[in-house]
């Protein structure tokens, strides 16, 4: 499945352009499929088995494919309703996760993060607040698969100030968090997360760096160390089952129950990785054109996108096979087993409306 996502930089080169065109010119699969139609933007969207979620018009839903039922979960800001700055929505099953920041003209920033299910009430898992943007709780991302959902903020501490200069910033926690019905838990043994992912049972973590940053007021948002393990753990304990070395910084990561996938930067060629996900044995590394961001996997499958282009990777191939190219910048991008969906929003008549596409692949 999908896991969280931080910036990414752009790769360069003879080799990435040609790779991209190369793609670009393979046989594209059957048109994608409109899902549903919603009447204003959408903000965020995630999948998991038969079910979509998606928040728009600051309300959370979710529809199940085969009934076409549709279900209110919650609001996007609580009891109001606020434009959110940043997101991070997870399905598992039926309930989802969600939160992010709300847009403010302050310099500080406060957010919540939610869990709701149908036939239950919305919950507040976690309040969120950083001050003047540079230090405090930084919501890293939500992953869901299964029974399997868990969601990672870590806290960056400020050591010393706020008189400049200088003042030291670091990462002091926290762990992942799992959430059981409605109920949120800390995950023992799990570091502070740069990014996490989930398929079920098993967790994807991608240690931030905790060492400390100097400088004038220099905020920082948790990252990880370039080359250093990523960690595959169990969702119910929190034990180390496997731990596998990318070649470079980790910019995105995804799980499934074979393979675990990195996007990674080093000098600036971007390769995506692919490694087991029950010995961290590596299977491949290919480099890929442009920013590639929104990385996830079934099976031995791996989809991505550079742009509006959506690409895949499939068991050893190491050739970027053309799934679709959205209408508009796709949103929430990830597989399900066979299926790759995402939300884009695009003019219909006279306004911006926000749709779901899916394609089999």
């Amino acid at each position: 499945m999908r896991g969280s996502v931080f910036a990414a930089g752009c790769a360069v080169g003879g080799l990435a352009l040609a790779l991209l065109a190369g793609a670009a010119g393979a046989r594209e699969l059957a048109p994608p499929k409109t899902l549903l139609v919603t009447q204003k933007r959408v903000d965020a969207f995630a999948q998991d088995g038969g079910r979509i979620a998606w928040a728009s018009d600051c309300k959370v839903r979710l529809r199940t494919l085969a009934a076409g039922k549709q279900t209110l979960l919650g609001n996007t800001g609580g009891s109001y309703c606020f434009e959110p700055a940043s997101w991070s929505l997870a399905l598992a099953g039926k309930r989802a996760v969600w939160g992010g920041y709300l847009r403010t003209a302050s310099n500080n920033r406060y957010g919540t993060v939610y869990t709701a299910a149908p036939g239950s009430k919305q919950r507040d898992l976690e309040d969120l607040e950083q001050v003047e943007r540079e230090w405090g709780a930084f919501l890293v991302g939500a992953a869901g698969d299964g029974a399997t959902l868990v969601y990672a903020s870590t806290y960056v501490r400020e050591l010393n100030g706020p008189d400049c200069p200088p003042c030291s910033l670091h990462v002091t926690g926290f762990p992942v968090r799992t959430v059981v019905g409605g109920v949120r838990r800390s995950l023992g043994g799990t570091p502070p997360a740069a990014a996490i992912a989930a398929s079920t049972g098993r967790i994807a973590v991608v240690p931030a760096d905790r060492s400390e940053i100097e400088g004038c007021c220099a905020g920082i948002e948790p990252h990880p160390v370039a080359n250093d393990p990523v960690q595959i753990r169990s969702a119910r304990t929190g034990a180390l089952i496997a731990k596998f070395s990318p070649h470079g910084t980790v910019l995105d990561v995804a799980l499934s129950a074979a393979t675990v996938a990195v996007i990674t930067q080093d000098v600036g060629t971007q390769r995506v990785e692919r490694f087991s996900a029950t010995t961290g044995a590596p299977i491949r590394s290919t480099a890929v054109a442009g920013a590639p961001v929104d990385l996830s996997a079934a099976g031995t499958t791996v989809v991505y996108r550079t742009g509006r282009t959506i690409l895949s990777l499939t068991g050893a191939s190491d050739t970027p096979r053309h799934v679709a190219t959205a209408t508009a910048t796709p949103i929430g991008l990830s597989i399900e087993s066979r299926r790759v969906a995402w939300a884009e929003n695009v003019r219909i008549g006279d306004r911006i409306r926000g749709r779901i596409r899916a394609i089999k692949i």
